[in-house]
Parts: structure tokens; C-alpha cells; sequence
């Protein structure tokens, strides 16, 4: 029977592990970039799309545009992502967005609105919201893992839930 003052010696687990690699640093660093304008992208349509239509109801259309493409073609994308080169999948999904986003820049300017009825430009910003999603579909299951090492899976997992 062992001593209840006697331990065994703990192994000591470095929780940063995974930023010891260079890709995994700057996977991380692009994936909070591209959530922080993802984000204010969102923001800045919602007001635009309130601001066209002043009605609460097309604020909710906006999501629902978006959460249609990409609860609908997860299970799809999940098996592109898993059967395809990473990096390449998410090069094309991040230029697919940027092209959404300068879509979007171009049809909101001053000088190409004002050709533009409301409902007409309101309805081209739904189309795109939903590229986006689709483009999102094939986004986050590429997210839920990278490849860094076997002996970094817990950490990883972890810092890439924070991110």
C-alpha cells in the first residue's frame, strides 16, 4: 500500500504546444482575421440592408440566407474537406468570399446605387450573403482541424476553439 504522502510525479503538459509551429501560428492569425471581417461585414450589411428597407424582418433574412447554404451542404462539404487538399479548398474559399465582399463593395457604392432600385440592390446582397454561405459551408468543417502533430491534438483542439 503506498503512501498516502508519497506522489507520483506529475508529467507537466505545455498547453502552447501547437504555437511552437509556424503553420499552426499563422493559421490561427489568418482565421482571426478573416472571423473579425466576416464579422464586420455582417454588421455593416444589416444596417445597410435597415437602412434600404427600415424593416426588422429583412434583418432576419439575412441570416436565414446565409444559415440555409451552410446547414445544407455541411455534410457535402465536410466530405470535400476530407477528401481534398486543405490548403488549396481553403484558398478557393477565402477567394470565393473576397469576391462576394467586393461584389458587395461595388453594388453598395454611391456612384453604382444610384442606378440601382432598392428592392433590386437589396436582392443582389441577398444573393451574395447567400455565396457567402455556401462558401462557409466548405469553410468551418476545414476549420475543425489542422494538420500540426500528433502530440499537439488537446492543445490544438483547444486554441483552435478559442480562435
Amino acid at each position: 500500500m503506498k503512501n498516502l504522502l508519497e506522489t507520483e510525479p506529475k508529467i507537466k503538459i505545455d498547453p502552447y504546444i501547437a504555437l511552437r509551429y509556424p503553420e499552426f501560428r499563422s493559421y490561427i492569425t489568418m482565421r482571426f482575421i478573416l472571423t473579425f471581417g466576416y464579422q464586420m461585414q455582417a454588421v455593416i450589411i444589416g444596417w445597410h440592408v435597415y437602412h434600404l428597407t427600415k424593416d426588422p424582418l429583412s434583418l432576419g433574412l439575412i441570416g436565414l440566407a446565409e444559415a440555409i447554404p451552410v446547414i445544407g451542404i455541411a455534410l457535402y462539404g465536410g466530405y470535400i474537406a476530407d477528401t481534398s487538399d486543405k490548403k488549396k479548398l481553403l484558398v478557393w474559399v477565402i477567394a470565393a468570399m473576397a469576391a462576394c465582399s467586393i461584389i458587395l463593395f461595388l453594388i453598395t457604392m454611391p456612384s453604382i446605387a444610384v442606378h440601382l432600385s432598392d428592392k433590386l440592390e437589396v436582392g443582389i446582397i441577398y444573393l451574395i450573403v447567400f455565396s457567402i454561405g455556401i462558401a462557409r459551408g466548405f469553410l468551418y468543417p476545414d476549420w475543425l482541424f489542422a494538420d500540426v502533430g500528433n502530440d499537439t491534438e488537446g492543445t490544438l483542439c483547444k486554441l483552435n476553439n478559442l480562435a
